[in-house]
């Protein structure tokens, strides 16, 4: 019986050092994804006004346990009124060196609106809604690249 229990406690801790193993890769991979996907700080305003500013930067946003690697145009906008503010727009992108243009057209899907509180900074993600990011390009070119993107007939209003 001495025998049988011994036994049963080496497997138990066979068990959980390939658990611990298992976890530490597991948190290894959600650290690099993290920092592979943080944000490039060197903001560049777009617009400006005395209601609002736009300002964008690029952000890798990469997806590495289904091999998805692309790049996206993120933009941070702040209300620097003390009301609450609509912000709309019409994304325009030019792709391929400039001979396409997506959203030229108009277009409803094109059409964004970000709605912020007074003194409010919103930033966009490569998980949040499209509203605040524009697909830049992918390293494996797979997808064409961005030339250039406009936010036309930009509009602020007071809620």
């Amino acid at each position: 019986m001495g025998n049988s229990h011994r036994n049963a406690t080496i497997m138990k801790i066979k068990r959980l050092l390939i658990l611990f193993f298992v976890g530490s890769m597991l948190n290894l991979h959600a650290q690099e994804t993290a920092q592979q996907n943080s944000l490039n700080t060197e903001w560049k305003d777009y617009f400006q006004n005395e209601k609002v500013r736009i300002e964008v930067a690029d952000q890798p946003c990469n997806d590495i346990a289904n091999g998805i690697f692309n790049n996206y145009k993120i933009f941070k906008v702040t209300n620097k009124t003390d009301v609450a503010i609509k912000i709309s727009f019409q994304q325009q992108m030019w792709y391929d060196q400039d001979k396409y243009c997506t959203g030229c057209e108009g277009g409803s899907e094109f059409a964004k609106s970000v709605s912020l509180a007074p003194n409010e900074t919103k930033t966009g993600s490569c998980t949040g809604p499209n509203d605040l990011k524009i697909f830049r390009d992918s390293p494996d070119g797979f997808k064409s690249a961005l030339s250039r993107f406009e936010l036309k007939n930009i509009v602020v209003t007071v809620q």
